[in-house]
């Protein structure tokens, strides 16, 4: 990485410092918890206080980015699903690759 951005970030410290916990904001959002239930995780597990309005700011920010993940996510799927049990390009049968697996054919 570059040098400078190194030094940089050996000076400052992230303006979102919940950019890192983001997955488990999420997973416990969609579970059911609360903010406050949320900032208690943080403070408990993590030692991170932050306000109850830098979580709000936070999860608007993540609102606007979470559909264009989800539509990656989708697309990896998609393209994963159209490969499916492809060989060397070739669409096999179930039998196919079974046999291709146990090195039958």
């Amino acid at each position: 990485m570059n040098k400078n951005i190194e030094e940089f970030k050996s000076k400052n410290e992230p303006k979102y410092k919940l950019r890192k916990y983001e997955d488990e904001i999420i997973h416990l959002l969609k579970e059911g918890y609360t903010q406050a239930q949320i900032l208690q995780y943080l403070k408990e597990f993590y030692l991170l206080e932050v306000s109850r309005q830098t979580l709000s700011t936070h999860l608007k920010f993540l609102k606007t980015i979470e559909p264009k993940k989800q539509k990656e996510e989708e697309k990896k799927l998609s393209e994963s699903e159209k490969k499916g049990s492809n060989f060397l390009g070739k669409k096999l049968t179930q039998d196919e690759f079974m046999n291709k697996l146990s090195g039958n054919a």
